[in-house]
């Protein structure tokens, strides 16, 4: 409860700005100068935002998974896109059950909001595109490219600003397995036939 109290006076220290900058000195004690705040204070990226951007994360791959699987012809592809499910939908599962335990909510924030417009922007695609090796390359090199995606905002967006040992401890698992997705989908993507 106090970390949930600390993160919305430091929101609103920021929304303050300058008005409400003495204010927040006397609630926050949270140092300026950390990697996870602006230099009025404000956190860029609380628990709750990080919270979000991994949701977005999973439920993509989860969307995408789910609009591939019934088009995919390489084999190697569709056991791919089979394991996206079920590893994601276990991601998805596991970070609800800290939500509920932890008494922790989702905050939307741009960034998450631009994720689940690319992941929605790439299953309409998905649905319009033609089944068969053009479209196998077109899912797996969309793999290869979240997944890179993923990990860099993992690594400078979402772990050094998470604040919640339960939260940090599983998106750090989580990250070995996107690492895990990314070898796997290169290695794929590399022995398909150019189209």
């Amino acid at each position: 409860m106090l970390r949930h109290t600390a993160s919305v006076l430091a929101i609103t220290a920021g929304l303050c700005a300058g008005a409400c900058d003495q204010n927040k000195k006397d609630t926050d004690a949270r140092p300026t100068t950390s990697a996870s705040t602006t230099t009025t204070g404000a956190r860029t990226t609380s628990d709750s935002n990080a919270l979000a951007m991994i949701n977005a994360l999973n439920q993509g791959e989860i969307d995408q998974a789910n609009a591939a699987i019934p088009k995919l012809a390489h084999d190697d592809a569709k056991d791919f896109a089979d394991m996206m499910l079920k590893h994601h939908s276990e991601a998805l599962a596991k970070v609800s059950t800290i939500v509920i335990e932890q008494k922790m909510t989702m905050l939307d924030n741009a960034t998450s909001t631009a994720m689940k417009r690319d992941s929605a922007d790439l299953v309409g695609k998905m649905s319009t595109a033609t089944a068969g090796p053009v479209f196998d390359r077109m899912y797996m090199q969309a793999q290869v490219d979240g997944h890179t995606k993923a990990l860099r905002m993992i690594d400078n967006d979402i772990l050094p600003n998470i604040d919640n040992m339960t939260l940090k401890n599983t998106v750090t698992e989580m990250r070995r397995q996107v690492q895990e997705h990314l070898a796997k989908a290169q290695g794929i993507l590399g022995t398909m036939p150019a189209t």
